[in-house]
């Protein structure tokens, strides 16, 4: 049914988001990517993932990938203020 598929669907995001964010605290950069592209598949507009992968981009040195996500983060909520704070800080390498 529609609901279970819904069900099956949001349980699926919230896995990949959990492992998103073990693989962040493990500074394993590449699985929590991958992870976060994975649940961002279920929902494109995931501020949580979003700015995770931002601070993998971020931790990289990728700055102009995580700023996009950041900014994306920005535009669902403007009040993040994290995102203004690592967005700040890769204003400041691009800058260095």
């Amino acid at each position: 049914s529609s609901s279970d598929q819904e069900q099956s669907r949001e349980l699926k995001f919230a896995a990949k988001s959990n492992l998103a964010l073990c693989y962040l605290k493990l500074g394993d950069y590449d699985k929590c990517k991958r992870a976060c592209d994975s649940a961002l598949i279920f929902d494109s507009q995931n501020e949580t993932c979003l700015f995770r992968r931002g601070q993998c981009h971020l931790a990289w040195g990728y700055f102009h990938a995580a700023i996009r996500d950041f900014e994306t983060v920005l535009k669902l909520n403007p009040t993040n203020d994290a995102a203004k704070q690592q967005m700040q800080e890769c204003q400041q390498q691009i800058q260095a």
